[in-house]
């Protein structure tokens, strides 16, 4: 019988996209959580009372540690924009909520680092996200996700 692994592989583009992000010990707890159950798709199926249990942090803090991780962000070598985690399917009378790692492994996927991106940020303007190289650039993160 295979037993579960009890950790989490964590990649260096997630490293560098939360250092980026300004996440707090407390989202990296939440999200080294999340990731100890992600599937090959990236997406991961996981209730609040459960990454509580793993991460000892009481129910309310873990909440607001997803909430904080749903609306963090971070950018590429081009300034473009792009969330840490999105909810794939909200949570449902005895399912839980399905998130979606949206920081993708490929080690050519250029995330600066936070000194970088801090040069980029000042640099430049919001992207245009009609702009067909933004749509390019998401296209390429999906595909490298899976």
């Amino acid at each position: 019988m295979a037993t579960k692994e009890t950790f989490a592989r964590v990649w260096e583009s997630l490293i560098r996209a939360m250092a980026q992000a300004g996440c707090s010990g407390q989202e990296w707890a939440v999200m080294c959580a999340l990731m100890r159950f992600q599937s090959d798709d990236y997406t991961i199926s996981m209730g609040v009372r459960q990454i509580s249990s793993i991460t000892g942090l009481n129910e309310d803090t873990v909440r607001h540690r997803l909430h904080k991780l749903l609306q963090r962000e971070f950018i590429d070598g081009r300034g473009w924009r792009f969330a840490l985690l999105e909810i794939l399917e909200p949570a449902r009378r005895g399912r839980s909520t399905i998130y979606e790692l949206k920081v993708p492994r490929a080690s050519d996927f250029d995330i600066p680092t936070l000194d970088e991106a801090k040069l980029i940020r000042e640099g430049l303007e919001e992207p245009d996200t009609s702009d067909p190289l933004y749509q390019d650039e998401l296209d390429d993160m999906r595909d490298s996700i899976g």
